[in-house]
């Protein structure tokens, strides 16, 4: 398995990464991308990809909760140092719940992201939080020259299909796995199942079996399960169809 969205750098969470990497190794997540937030962070993604090579993989990118020190020359400075190792631009998006930045403020952050992205080749990891409206908007304008993840998906069909026909696929986490996802669940029911990727977005969002705890990578492990009982598809075939679109989306990964 792969999870394709987690923060396990997070030392308020984690106290011990290396144990946190030995449980998902030994649930079968055997690659993990590790998802920027901020420069400083996506430093420490870098860090860890270098420690952990060919299991954890880097992200560089502002989550619109984190841009009071916004600077894409200096994201893209960052990006261009470790130009081999960093396989996506991300966490980017609109987040209208914390709302911690005026519109402006994030749109710009979004789109000059998009366009790096663009500019390199590189796939989009995208937050979305009460803003899909405005983020649709933003991905139609790009259609044909974007490619990537909208993640954490909690929507329904109609959202998913026209996420999709921007290019994009659904990241898909511990949410479906909640009483309140129908919605989402009929989604997953409903869509061509090659544009599906498994999440975590760890330390959030725990599967329910394990709500109580932090979420972590080995947890991804539910979601598979639960997606298998959606579309009733045998669990080692989905996982086979769930990595090679995770390879798919996200090419500087080796894949087997």
């Amino acid at each position: 398995m792969i999870d394709t969205h987690t923060h396990i750098y997070f030392e308020d969470y984690y106290s011990d990464i290396d144990k946190t990497i030995k449980n998902a190794l030994d649930s079968n997540v055997l690659k993990m991308i590790v998802v920027g937030i901020d420069y400083n962070t996506s430093v420490k993604c870098i860090d860890l990809a270098s420690k952990y090579e060919n299991i954890l993989y880097p992200t560089v990118g502002y989550h619109p909760s984190d841009l009071a020190v916004f600077d894409i020359n200096l994201l893209e400075k960052l990006l261009l140092d470790n130009i081999s190792k960093v396989v996506a631009i991300g966490e980017i998006g609109f987040d209208f719940y914390h709302f911690d930045y005026p519109f402006e403020i994030q749109k710009e952050a979004f789109i000059s992201q998009i366009e790096l992205s663009i500019k390199y080749d590189l796939p989009l990891i995208i937050h979305s939080r009460d803003s899909f409206d405005d983020l649709i908007k933003i991905l139609k304008i790009y259609k044909g020259k974007i490619k990537g993840v909208v993640h954490c998906f909690n929507l329904g069909y109609a959202e998913a299909m026209q996420i999709i026909d921007c290019g994009l696929c659904l990241g898909i986490g511990g949410i479906l796995t909640y009483n309140n996802a129908s919605l989402t669940r009929e989604a997953i029911s409903l869509i061509d199942i090659n544009y599906i990727l498994l999440e975590t977005d760890s330390p959030f969002l725990t599967p329910s079996v394990h709500r109580s705890l932090k979420n972590e990578p080995a947890y991804v492990k539910y979601v598979l399960e639960k997606i298998s009982q959606i579309r009733n598809i045998d669990i080692n075939e989905l996982e086979t169809i769930l990595n090679k679109n995770t390879y798919r989306v996200f090419s500087k990964i080796k894949g087997e």
